[in-house]
């Protein structure tokens, strides 16, 4: 095998989870009988807060699409289960205590 056999073989390789990751997410998505009640509040909201002419009704149902798919994939998102591991590595406290100003320093240095 050679280099460019490799970097063929790689690139493939690399891109299987994510088209599996497509494949996943167009077949648990939802038929489309209507906007949530979810996805239906956000709608409404927005209706009444931007009364512009030139959205019209196809833009709204774009509109809704793209609310059905955020409100879809927040759900899959969650359904993920995290485990202590997944925490941040670090955590941040502010020890105000131990803190000293500039102008304490200042003066000391004088």
């Amino acid at each position: 095998m050679n280099r460019r056999e490799f970097a063929r073989q790689l690139g493939v390789c690399s891109s299987v989870p994510w088209l599996s990751s497509i494949a996943v997410s167009a077949q648990a998505q939802p038929a489309n009988s209507g906007p949530s009640p979810t996805v239906a509040g956000w709608l409404n909201v927005a209706r009444n807060r931007w009364t512009d002419e030139r959205l019209d009704e196809a833009a709204w149902e774009s509109i809704r699409q793209d609310l059905e798919n955020i409100l879809h994939r927040s759900r899959l998102l969650d359904s993920v289960p995290l485990t202590n591991a997944d925490q941040p590595a670090t955590i941040f406290s502010a020890q105000a205590e131990k803190m000293e100003s500039r102008e304490k320093r200042v003066e000391r240095s004088e």
